[in-house]
């Protein structure tokens, strides 16, 4: 899925874990490790919340989430939050 694609769903869907999870790996790919931290995070955020059956909110792994969130941190050095992260995974 291309980030025009994701982001075209994101404006109908925009508490979809799924998607922001999707939108974070696809800056991770791309090295934009701030970028996809934040996405990643809303992800995160968006699936404690309990946002309801939106579409594409069932292929979200919210241990895979947490995991890749803990591999960002710990690329960008912040080893605190990286370890809370990976606890949480």
């Amino acid at each position: 899925m291309t980030k025009d694609e994701l982001m075209t769903l994101l404006q109908a869907y925009p508490n979809s874990p799924s998607l922001h999870f999707k939108l974070g790996l696809w800056y991770k790919s791309r090295g934009h490790n701030s970028e996809a931290i934040a996405h990643i995070r809303t992800a995160l955020t968006h699936a404690r919340e309990d946002s309801g059956s939106l579409p594409h909110a069932e292929s979200f792994n919210e241990a895979q989430g947490w995991l890749e969130y803990g591999r960002l941190l710990y690329a960008c050095s912040r080893t605190e939050e990286d370890e809370d992260a990976f606890h949480r995974a």
